[in-house]
């Protein structure tokens, strides 16, 4: 087996689930910027370029995070010979903190792609929290660990080795179901849903359960919010051209992007 190929998996994986964290967490769960929240232009006032910007970017999510369970499922296959433990966590790590780097040089301070808190009083406190505690500090950790040192000769990592694999598999695995099928939101919470382009606004009215209520539409019926009810389910508004089915009761968020009636 080649060390290194087990390690480019490792920091692969970690890489993917630093930007599972941040478009799970902060995109949806609470609402603090999309990834082109930064973009003052009239184009980006329309809530469907930034859905559609998450959704890619998750997209890429999911392909580095297969290339590294394949990667790593490779390396699990070729030989007796495994990367240790301690050097998979040390490579997930160093991915990890990676991205958090790559995102705050890059999308918040060269590009101005957004910033982590949009609506903060002093976002550059939030950028460096963010840099710091989930970018520089895991590198360091990774860093400390030490370059890993293979097995005793024809020795091998055995259960440990899989339990590591599956271990920093599983949480790129779950944050992909997570963000695909969001958990039904408690009765009674407002939640955004946002038609596909093209999709016919008469649509969702047959979506709409018994107990769900209608409370605002824009003008051009592309963006709904709706009290639900206690029989509230996402999949019907998917399959009647939903596009993206939100809660939206933390504020600071998406709404934000959308012109509300005085």
């Amino acid at each position: 087996m080649n060390p290194r190929r087990a390690a480019r998996g490792a920091f692969a994986l970690g890489f993917a689930c630093s930007g599972f964290l941040d478009g799970i967490l902060l995109h949806q769960i609470l609402q603090w910027h999309h990834l082109l929240s930064g973009l003052t232009s009239s184009a980006f006032n329309d809530l469907r370029y930034h859905v559609l910007a998450d959704g890619l970017f998750h997209a890429l999510m999911y392909i580095i995070g297969a290339v590294g369970v394949y990667w790593l499922y490779r390396s699990h296959r070729a030989g007796p010979i495994a990367l240790p433990p301690k050097g998979v966590l040390r490579a997930w790590l160093l991915g990890f903190g990676t991205w958090h780097v790559a995102d705050g040089v890059l999308s918040h301070w060269l590009l101005g792609l957004h910033r982590i808190k949009m609506d903060a009083d002093v976002p550059l406190a939030w950028d460096l929290a963010w840099f710091i505690g989930l970018g520089l500090v895991p590198i360091w950790i990774g860093w400390r660990m030490g370059k890993p040192s293979p097995p005793p000769s024809g020795g091998t990592c055995g259960p440990i080795r899989t339990g590591v694999v599956w271990l920093l598999a599983g949480p790129a695995l779950l944050a992909g179901a997570l963000n695909a099928f969001p958990l039904r939101p408690p009765s009674g919470d407002a939640m955004t849903v946002v038609l596909r382009p093209g999709a016919q606004p008469g649509a969702l009215f047959a979506a709409l359960g018994a107990d769900d209520r209608v409370v605002w539409q824009d003008i051009k019926g592309g963006v709904w919010v709706i009290k639900p009810g206690p029989t509230f389910t996402a999949s019907r508004y998917y399959a009647q051209g939903a596009l993206w089915v939100s809660n939206t009761s933390i504020g600071g968020g998406c709404m934000q992007w959308v012109t509300w009636p005085a």
